[in-house]
């Protein structure tokens, strides 16, 4: 039987719920959950966009997409509306007190992501990124996970 340090999955896994759980101590200060963090991340690299859409780039599904929308929403970080051409689409948009949430996000997120790397070369990382970008296309292909025309990554 494989061991578990040899298996790529368990350590992709274990690096994320390491790195989820380094993030949220420093989002918790913030008062906004992982959830909440991902949905605003997503905003903020593309303001005014359809729930649908904003589902698709958090690879979760629409009901929890909306769940956390409706949070944000309470909290006065964002607010969402109907689109002008399409009444059955809703809209989320950052409010301006979202963005400033979204501006410290990011800050913690690049100190965090840096103090992660920081034993990697710069090419090793972008050699990380490109092996990762290419397990995850083909694991996609292999599951029929949704496509890159439906998804666009964080």
């Amino acid at each position: 039987m494989m061991r578990l340090e040899d298996d790529l999955g368990f350590l992709l896994g274990r690096t994320d719920r390491a790195m989820k759980h380094y993030l949220l101590q420093h989002l918790r200060p913030l008062g906004i959950t992982l959830q909440e963090f991902v949905a605003l991340v997503g905003l903020y690299e593309g303001d005014g966009i359809s729930q649908d859409t904003l589902a698709k780039r958090m690879y979760i599904d629409m009901g929890f997409v909306t769940r956390i929308l409706q949070h944000l929403e309470q909290k006065g970080m964002v607010r969402r509306g109907r689109d002008e051409h399409d009444a059955r689409v809703r809209l989320a948009w950052l409010t301006p007190q979202g963005l400033a949430l979204c501006e410290k996000i990011d800050a913690v997120r690049v100190e965090a992501l840096q103090k992660a790397l920081q034993n990697l070369r710069a090419e090793d990382v972008q050699e990380l990124k490109r092996s990762l970008n290419c397990i995850f296309s083909t694991v996609q292909i292999l599951s029929g996970y949704p496509s890159e025309e439906d998804c666009t990554p964080l």
